[in-house]
């Protein structure tokens, strides 16, 4: 799966990609961009991203979504195939070291700093640790 995290206007994200338990590719981008110009940072089956850009229901996905606005927030899809928006907060994370992720922010981490943490604990985060800069309005 992967490690998406967001804290302090930075969002950090791995770039691995598995199939099972065999590795896919290490250089995979998981930011996405829509038509509105708002920004998506997957979780889960890459085959279902552009279904859940398009909020079709039956995907496998979660992101943090930056918004064009400046607005971020945690989405996912239920296994009914609705949609929810997490209340926003100052730190967020979504996918398999999410837990890792979460509590190397609570201890005051970055979130590039909770992802190298991540990528040492949970086996389906790896590969290179991009990040994006939320332009705040």
């Amino acid at each position: 799966m992967t490690t998406v995290a967001y804290k302090d206007g930075i969002v950090a994200y791995d770039s691995m990609i598995t199939n099972g338990d065999s590795i896919s590719s290490l250089k995979f981008d998981k930011h996405r961009t829509d038509k509105e110009g708002n920004h998506y940072f997957l979780a889960g089956v890459v085959s279902d991203y552009e279904k859940f850009i398009n909020r079709e229901s039956n995907v496998d996905c979660s992101a943090i979504v930056v918004y064009k606005n400046g607005e971020v927030k945690e989405i996912h899809c239920t296994e009914e195939g609705d949609y929810f928006e997490m209340i926003p907060s100052n730190q967020y994370s979504i996918g398999t070291g999410e837990l890792v992720a979460m509590g190397a922010m609570d201890a005051g981490c970055s979130a590039k700093k909770a992802l190298k943490i991540a990528k040492s604990r949970d086996i389906y985060t790896g590969g290179k640790i991009r990040t994006f800069k939320v332009d705040m309005e």
